[in-house]
């Protein structure tokens, strides 16, 4: 089964064929929950995977939580299909990356203020800051089960969930589950522009870094009209990985400064012209940053590519990049290079360039269970699409209580389940050597 998604005519769909390698079958009765009592596992996290995790049922009504009034997880989904083969249930608020690994740490140091019983809200309008969070009710286990995030943990927040989770929740676990494409998005209505231009990697740099600022500047056959950059304005692993490619690949089209890998825009941007521009528009979440671009005449933003798709907005297009389609040119299933997922890692950027750097941890209790996919594997692909980014799935090593099987089997389902569809712009991930046997050894009651 496939699922079909348009935009200016396209349908596409990536349907994995088999097994990943190094998955192994569920022992019986150990991991996968099938018995009669129904056990609901609560997270959420990053909107870049959403579509692939959860369906976009949520797009009609704007909601980031699913379920909600009306809106149900779609059945060939991801997670809607684990559910489905287990009788078990889900439930999936849309925060963010940083926002998600906010709520998982019990951090509450940053604005905006996120916890596991705040209100999910919609994207348009975004919900009020001091409110957000997973909607966990209170007769529930009080903390998520697990966490979506496409950057990963960084030494800060590693340090910050063992501090205030440490006792009853061990460390994090966290396991890459999924590869997605960023789209470059634009609206203009010059019909000298049309519904697909192509873009030169020089040009992304330069209008990312606030160098090419007016779209004559793209082309000459364009009309005058200001470049207004829209960008994520929470902590988002789509930033993150926009600029573990920006930095790789930018060089000297970017003379004044470089772009530095993190998961905050204005971090990630503030050597360079873009920082001081008043010609930018910030988002919080995919979606909203889709909708925003939609509204400007004149808008070019970053966003996944399959939220982008099935939003709907007739205004929003996206480019290719060096002739490379986001959607076309993304293989069904990513595989990463060999040695590229390694153990016990924080990543963190690089004081003098900006680059993604591996940190090494002294784990306080499992080894061997904060997986990493080393940003320079995949930050300028040799072939295929180039802007991408992988998304993990994060948890507690411990203190998972009457959840601990269920919660083994719904970690280990993007390895073992061989007929979920992907919608377009989203791709599973290969060569990863991550086992259930692996999962089960990382999580505990």
């Amino acid at each position: 089964m496939q699922w079909g998604y348009t935009m200016s005519g396209l349908k596409m769909g990536n349907t994995r064929m088999k097994l990943l390698a190094g998955a192994v079958m569920f022992l019986a009765g150990a991991t996968l929950a099938t018995s009669a009592m129904s056990t609901q596992l609560y997270g959420g996290g990053a909107t870049l995977p959403a579509g692939g995790y959860v369906g976009f049922n949520w797009v009609s009504t704007n909601t980031r939580l699913v379920p909600d009034t009306g809106v149900t997880i779609n059945p060939t989904s991801l997670f809607g299909a684990w559910a489905s083969s287990t009788g078990n249930t889900v439930q999936y608020c849309q925060t963010g990356s940083g926002g998600g690994k906010r709520v998982l740490d019990g951090d509450s140091t940053t604005l905006p203020s996120l916890t596991p019983a705040g209100l999910c809200g919609s994207f348009n309008p975004p919900p009020a800051q001091q409110n957000a969070g997973f909607q966990i009710p209170s007769t529930a286990i009080g903390q998520p089960d697990f966490v979506a995030s496409d950057a990963p943990i960084s030494p800060s927040e590693y340090s910050t969930f063992v501090t205030n989770r440490g006792a009853a929740k061990g460390e994090p676990i966290q396991f890459p589950a999924i590869v997605g494409s960023i789209a470059v998005i634009y609206h203009n209505t010059d019909t000298a522009v049309g519904t697909k231009i192509n873009l030169t990697t020089t040009q992304v740099c330069q209008i990312f870094a606030g160098t090419l600022t007016n779209w004559n500047q793209i082309n000459s056959a364009y009309a005058s009209k200001a470049i207004n950059v829209v960008f994520r304005s929470d902590g988002s692993g789509t930033t993150f990985n926009t600029m573990n490619h920006l930095n790789a690949v930018c060089g000297t089209a970017v003379p004044s400064g470089h772009f530095v890998v993190d998961q905050s825009f204005a971090t990630a941007t503030a050597g360079l012209p873009i920082a001081s521009s008043s010609s930018k528009t910030g988002a919080s979440g995919n979606p909203a940053v889709i909708i925003a671009a939609n509204g400007i005449d004149g808008a070019i933003g970053y966003a996944e590519t399959s939220n982008a798709l099935n939003q709907g907005l007739a205004n929003t297009h996206y480019a290719t990049v060096d002739s490379k389609d986001p959607v076309t040119d993304l293989p069904a299933t990513f595989n990463v290079t060999s040695g590229s997922v390694v153990f016990d890692k924080t990543v963190s950027a690089d004081p003098s360039t900006g680059a993604a750097i591996l940190n090494t941890l002294v784990p306080n209790s499992t080894a061997n269970c904060l997986a990493v996919v080393t940003p320079s594997s995949f930050n300028n692909p040799s072939t295929g699409y180039s802007i991408i980014g992988v998304s993990y799935l994060l948890a507690n090593q411990k203190g998972n209580s009457t959840n601990l099987n269920t919660l083994r089997s719904f970690l280990a389902f993007p390895y073992t389940h061989a007929g979920t569809t992907l919608p377009g712009g989203l791709s599973f991930i290969g060569n990863t050597g991550i086992s259930t046997l692996k999962i089960n050894s990382c999580t505990a009651a």
